[in-house]
Order: C-alpha cells, then sequence, then structure tokens
C-alpha cells in the first residue's frame, strides 16, 4: 500500500512509480462520505493566458496603445457566463476565472476548466483557444495573447466502464461500500 499527496493538485500521481511499484492499479482515496466509493469525476484543465500590450502616455495613445487590461476583459466577457460555479451545479461542466492581475502592458489570467463529458471538456478548451484567437485579431505587431492549456486529470468513470472489475476489489467486510 503507497499513499501519495495529491489534494486538489491532482499531481501526486506523477511521481508514483506504477512498475517498481508492480501496481496493476492505482485508486485515489478522497472526499466523500464514510461507506461511499467513487467511481467518476471530471475532466479538469488549467488555461494560462498571457497578454502583452503597448503602454504610451494617454496624451499620444491614439492608435498606438493596447491596453493589455481591457483586452483581458474582453476575453472574460467571451466566456459563457451562464457556465460559471456560481451557476451550474451536478454534471454541469464549468470555465472558472480563478485570478487576474496586470497592467496597461501587461496581464494575466488563470482559469480551471471542469466538466464530466469528455466531449464537452475538449470543446471547451477549444472555446477558449477561440476566444484568444478572436481577440488577439490585428493587434499590433508587438502586442499579443498567449494561452496555454494544461490537462489536469481526466474523468475516471472511462476507465472504470473499459475495466469494471476493478471496482470489485473491496475487501470482505467492507462497511457497507456501495459501487
Amino acid at each position: 500500500m503507497a499513499f501519495t499527496p495529491d489534494e486538489e493538485v491532482g499531481k501526486g500521481a506523477k511521481h508514483f512509480d506504477v512498475e517498481a511499484f508492480d501496481a496493476r492499479w492505482a485508486y485515489t482515496v478522497d472526499g466523500g462520505g464514510v461507506g461511499e466509493l467513487e467511481f467518476e469525476n471530471f475532466n479538469a484543465a488549467s488555461v494560462t493566458i498571457k497578454i502583452v500590450g503597448n503602454n504610451v502616455h494617454p496624451g499620444t495613445a491614439k492608435g498606438v496603445m493596447v491596453n493589455a487590461l481591457s483586452l483581458a476583459a474582453r476575453i472574460h466577457a467571451e466566456v459563457p457566463a451562464d457556465e460559471a460555479p456560481e451557476t451550474t451545479e451536478g454534471y454541469e461542466g464549468f470555465y472558472h476565472l480563478t485570478s487576474m492581475k496586470g497592467s496597461v502592458d501587461r496581464a494575466e489570467m488563470h482559469y480551471i476548466i471542469r466538466d464530466f463529458d469528455r466531449k464537452h471538456f475538449e470543446a471547451r478548451k477549444r472555446k477558449m483557444m477561440e476566444i484568444a484567437k478572436k481577440v488577439g485579431k490585428g493587434l499590433h505587431p508587438d502586442c499579443y495573447i498567449e494561452l496555454v492549456i494544461e490537462d489536469s486529470y481526466y474523468n475516471m468513470h472511462e476507465q472504470v466502464i473499459a475495466h469494471p472489475a476493478r471496482g470489485r476489489y473491496c475487501p470482505p467486510g467492507d462497511g457497507g461500500l456501495r459501487y
């Protein structure tokens, strides 16, 4: 038996050597109530958006200044407002702006994307790319929007369905665990 840190970052398993441990399967034990066995979770990704603008004196800014904060606001305005954590529940996926900082010449935004359904998850990532491309179109040559999407983890339900025997390994006297 092995334990790794994994709480809320999804990276503990990256350092677990499955072959050296001779493990056929690995499980994350997390969260639910007593007697519950989780068999699904959402797909998760992080999005980092870096914006480089052009700061000049406001008196000579016309046609030259590119305000990175204004671009960040435009990006966020394009993200579906009704698909945020505060407006969704259950199996509804969402986009979540977790932080934003910047100034006229530089801004940075961080989102997390969550969705139980893999196709919807992939569509959400494409939507973020489309938004960045749309807002960044026609910018001054020295200005740009850089978007990086990193998948964090995927819904384990796909693997549970593909290998149903994995769910039958609850020990005798399991305290009423349900799968």
